[in-house]
């Protein structure tokens, strides 16, 4: 995935609020922090984009049948919960794709 189809994803995310607080660039990945989340970008995934999301899962929120149906439909490549954090890694066909996820991922568990 090039580094400029990522720093777009950043940027249309802070554009509807969710503003990372750190962003470290690696040859291999680009870690974005939140204040309870984590993206880290792939860089060398060839045609598939590959994106791993990690989300503190709230006290109040609710992980529930209905999530992991969401999960299987997105067909998410590996998903595992581990002390409150929810933990995924997505592989996707195109750009486009990765960025709705991604959105999605933050409207539902940030």
């Amino acid at each position: 995935m090039e580094l400029k189809a990522i720093e777009k994803i950043i940027e249309n995310l802070k554009e509807i609020g969710y503003k990372p607080t750190d962003t470290r660039v690696t040859e291999d990945v680009t870690q974005v922090f939140y204040d309870s989340a984590q993206i880290i970008f792939h860089h060398h995934t060839g045609k598939k984009p590959t994106v791993s999301l990690y989300f503190e899962l709230k006290y109040k929120t609710k992980f529930n049948q209905e999530n992991v149906d969401y999960l299987n439909k997105k067909q998410v490549h590996y998903w595992s919960i581990y002390k409150g954090w929810l933990e995924t890694t997505y592989v996707t066909t195109n750009e486009k794709d990765l960025e709705e996820t991604v959105k999605e991922f933050f409207d539902k568990y940030y």
